[in-house]
């Protein structure tokens, strides 16, 4: 299994944050990880993580990243990720 949640620390500055990287071995730790909920949406698994953020911004679909800052959990892309965040 992989070693998630992983620190990164973004591009454009600011403090370390941890991510998690969705993949179909790990909708089940992500899930527990952000205690957030499975849903599915085009067929395929989400994992829809806890915050007031708009829903489409907590949606993490495969490949895509959960990322946690303290007790605050959001959805990144995978377009992109390695150019927005680096190993911390």
């Amino acid at each position: 299994m992989a070693d998630w949640p992983r620190p990164m620390r973004p591009t454009a500055g600011g403090d370390p944050v941890e991510v998690f990287q969705h993949t179909p071995l790990t909708t089940d730790q992500l899930t527990v990880w952000t205690g957030g909920e499975v849903a599915f949406v085009n067929g395929g698994p989400v994992v829809v993580v806890g915050g007031t953020r708009k829903a489409v911004d907590r949606l993490v679909g495969l490949g895509d990243f959960a990322v946690r800052d303290g007790d605050r959990f959001w959805a990144e892309s995978a377009d992109g990720f390695s150019q927005r965040y680096i190993p911390a």
